[in-house]
């Protein structure tokens, strides 16, 4: 009689008794090959003594977990484990984890695993340990050192400490045969990090390394940092919960720079890494073509620099289906994933909540040129803090700051982000050869619903007169009243940058004249929106047909005189010959571009 399966889990078997037939069972089974757990069981005594029984026997199981049992094994039935061990052929995965044995009882399974040269696999794992003594820990590794097939070991949560990980680690890789080591939570220290990677530096079989919640510190990042320089076959390593800062990070991530090897990389459940962070980590994976994989779950990273992450990850990833990043459980983009855009943020947190972390950013992220701020996720004492970092910040072209509380100190902070033309306000041709670059300084702020009144809004009023970046400006919705809309009627007098402008409700119309005189004058204004009571309807005629004009001016006249590519000629005929019938044909005469730049200067600035 035989079966046809290849892997079974005979967990939840309440009594020993039960575990009898299963263990006679694959004892002469021809196809069993995978035991997943006798796990949360009581198998007792005589369940380990038919399990050993079994395992002499059978010669197609390679894989046996024993895990989360109610009973501990005693050090008696740990011998009859390992003798049966020892005996079958085929057996290459051992786990024993969990509360299945004391701390006593270790010694004698890794003292019988000595020529258990079959046995590839081992994870040995008890959580509830504080540390293991140090009996256990030399009879695991001289076991280790004999053992020469082992390829993956596992003492995850063994707590055995920076000693006992260094140890156990240098006797397991003395053979070049372990591709898979997880040392994770076990206590281990800095100056133990340090040990452990000086042994794996010049190692060249082992692809997966996992020193998850233990204490890196600095020295111990920098240590792992000089091994990944050198090591090229380690394909996967996690860092996870290792209490990495900024400090600790930028180490590690420049070191990526130069590694060939890693392709995961695993930085999830860290301290806060800062921009700083993030931006190094960018720029390394920028230059890295190897790396596919990347977690930083928990890790507080904006929408835009999971963009620039994520962005930067592409490059080495040819297959689209396959995981980029991690950003959060549940959390993962894949190559052909629409991402954030690493340009724009809209912020929607609550007041300041974690403003302090976005300012950061803003001063190091270089391509952010976007920035929204929702509803009261800002106070009036972010604003300041705000503007520092955007003095710093040359690529923002857009803010806005509407619905939260700017008041009088917010605008004057503000204005002061809007410098003095250089030079005096741009001619009609700088203008125009502009329109194709990049845009230098802010050029859109909205400040609508931010409790702004006519007198508060004097200072950006002032610093408008000189500026020649912002093109629009949105103060809908606060207190301008008639008096702010004279103090922008003399702004537009002056001001050539200027092309969308809403005051909102200015309620009285004695600044309505006032608008209209500024745009007899004014050539760029295309959009001015307000509403005013007992408005006169001819003004508001006038401002909409100057307004039509200024926007054939900007998009169909200047274009047409100041293209290059447009030949412009002047006809050219003497007076005493222009009464002559039939009148003879005149000469076209070029006009050449430092002309045309006068006439369109003209237009622009005086028409």
């Amino acid at each position: 009689m035989s079966t046809k399966a290849e892997c079974s889990s005979f967990a939840g078997v309440s009594e020993w008794h039960a575990s009898t037939p299963i263990c006679a069972q694959f004892g002469w089974n021809g196809a069993l090959v995978c035991v997943r757990a006798l796990a949360e069981n009581r198998i007792g005594s005589r369940g380990i003594l038919q399990l050993a029984e079994a395992l002499k026997h059978n010669k197609t199981l390679t894989d046996l977990k024993l895990k989360d049992s109610e009973d501990s094994i005693s050090s008696f039935e740990v011998i009859l484990l390992a003798d049966a061990v020892r005996a079958n052929t085929t057996l290459t995965t051992l786990e024993i984890s969990d509360n299945c044995f004391g701390v006593k009882d270790l010694v004698p399974l890794p003292d019988k695993l000595r020529s258990g040269a079959s046995l590839a696999k081992l994870k040995l794992h008890e959580e509830n340990l504080d540390e293991l003594w140090s009996d256990d820990v030399v009879a695991l590794t001289k076991a280790l050192k004999i053992s020469t097939g082992l390829t993956e070991l596992n003492v995850e949560g063994m707590s055995i400490g920076s000693r006992g990980v260094v140890s156990v680690v240098k006797a397991a890789t003395s053979h070049s045969s372990l591709t898979k080591l997880n040392v994770a939570g076990n206590k281990i220290e800095p100056k133990g990090i340090i040990a452990l990677v000086n042994i794996l530096k010049a190692d060249t079989t082992l692809k997966f390394l996992n020193v998850a919640d233990n204490e890196l510190g600095l020295a111990g990042a920098e240590a792992m940092a000089n091994m990944l320089e050198t090591n090229t076959t380690l394909n996967s390593l996690s860092v996870r919960g290792c209490k990495l800062g900024r400090e600790e990070i930028i180490p590690i991530v420049q070191a990526l720079e130069k590694n060939t090897g890693l392709i995961e990389l695993d930085l999830a459940a860290q301290r806060h890494i800062g921009a700083t962070g993030v931006a190094a980590l960018t720029k390394a994976l920028m230059k890295n073509a190897r790396l596919n994989s990347l977690d930083v779950t928990g890790l507080h990273i904006y929408p835009f620099e999971i963009a620039l992450l994520a962005g930067a990850l592409r490059n080495g990833i040819p297959n689209p289906t396959d995981t980029l990043l991690t950003v959060a459980k549940g959390k993962k983009y894949q190559k052909g994933d629409e991402l954030p855009s690493p340009t724009s943020y809209w912020h929607n947190g609550s007041y300041h909540d974690d403003a302090d972390l976005l300012f950061e950013s803003l001063m190091i992220n270089e391509s952010l040129t976007s920035l929204h701020f929702s509803r009261k996720s800002i106070h009036l004492e972010n604003i300041r803090p705000l503007t520092k970092a955007l003095e710093k910040k040359s690529a923002l072209t857009v803010l806005d700051l509407s619905g939260n509380r700017i008041e009088s100190d917010g605008v004057a902070a503000l204005a002061a982000l809007l410098p003095e033309a250089e030079g005096g306000p741009p001619s009609a041709a700088q203008l125009f050869q502009d329109r194709g670059q990049p845009p230098r300084g802010l050029r859109r702020l909205a400040l609508a619903k931010a409790l702004i009144t006519s007198t508060a809004i004097r200072p950006l009023a002032n610093a408008l007169e000189k500026n020649s970046s912002l093109t629009a400006l949105d103060l809908a919705g606060n207190f301008i009243l008639s008096d702010g809309g004279i103090l922008f009627a003399k702004v537009l007098k002056v001001n050539r940058s200027l092309t969308r402008l809403d005051l909102g409700e200015v309620h009285r119309s004695e600044c309505v004249p006032e608008l209209v005189e500024a745009l007899r004058v004014n050539t760029t204004m295309t959009e001015l929106k307000f509403t005013a009571n007992g408005q006169d309807q001819d003004q508001i005629d006038f401002l909409k047909e100057k307004m039509e004009e200024n926007k054939k001016l900007r998009w169909n006249i200047l274009p047409l005189i100041l293209l290059p590519t447009n030949l412009l000629r002047l006809e050219w005929l003497p007076c005493h010959q222009r009464e002559l019938k039939p009148r003879p044909k005149a000469t076209l005469v070029e006009i050449p571009m430092d002309m045309r730049e006068i006439i369109a200067d003209f237009l622009h600035n005086f028409l």
